[in-house]
């Protein structure tokens, strides 16, 4: 997974279009869960429309039936810009204080338990609405890492950088919470499913950022 340098500049200090910053600086997992809470009938039927349509599912390219697929437990997602990330390493804010959300994705998951697809819902001016079916990486890495770490749904959160387009999932709790990354990269340190603690994440992204800024010889 790599940015140029070029990218990662031009969309450091960017929130995403319509993202609806959130001040609050409670604990994330208490924020996440109300936004879970308010976009799951939403996101349900939304689900029992697209599988009652034969056609609409099939579009979905989901190499299942219908009735060997479920919603999973929505995810919240948090925002960070890179500026956030480098103020976070920096000590200079929180997590917490720093988060901004908007999203909820939901896994949709086999009978297995393998994720195939995320149906993301986004909040807006007249509440929550089905944006997107797709990411089926971050699908099978979600439901993939949540079953090995084996912690309460309700503990968890995502993090992302969209700036770097990375997702990391979440848990935990001030300077206790943990990151935990979907995706194994040597060159970050980050193993797959192993926590980080959340200074030491986002000192490991700052150096990855500023090494990236360093003019090319």
């Amino acid at each position: 997974m790599k940015c140029s340098s070029a990218v990662i500049l031009a969309l450091a200090s960017l929130v995403p279009a319509g993202v609806a910053v959130a001040q609050s600086t409670a604990p994330l997992d208490v924020r996440g869960q109300q936004v879970v809470k308010e976009s799951r009938a939403i996101a349900e039927a939304e689900w029992n429309r697209m599988r009652s349509d034969t056609d609409g599912f099939r579009s979905l390219g989901i190499d299942a039936s219908p009735d060997q697929i479920r919603l999973d437990t929505g995810v919240p997602v948090f925002w960070l810009t890179m500026q956030n990330v480098l103020d976070i390493a920096d000590g200079k804010t929180t997590l917490e204080a720093a988060a901004q959300s908007k999203d909820v994705v939901y896994p949709l998951v086999t009978t297995n338990g393998t994720g195939t697809s995320v149906m993301t819902m986004t909040r807006s001016e007249n509440g929550w609405r089905q944006n997107s079916f797709g990411r089926g990486t971050l699908a099978r890495n979600l439901t993939s890492v949540k079953a090995k770490d084996a912690k309460p749904a309700a503990d968890y959160f995502a993090v992302e950088v969209p700036s770097l387009r990375r997702v990391f999932l979440a848990r935990g709790r001030g300077v206790g919470t943990m990151i935990i990354p979907l995706d194994t990269e040597e060159s970050l340190g980050f193993t797959s499913g192993q926590e980080v603690q959340v200074r030491e994440a986002m000192q490991r992204l700052q150096k990855y950022f500023n090494e990236r800024r360093k003019p090319q010889m």
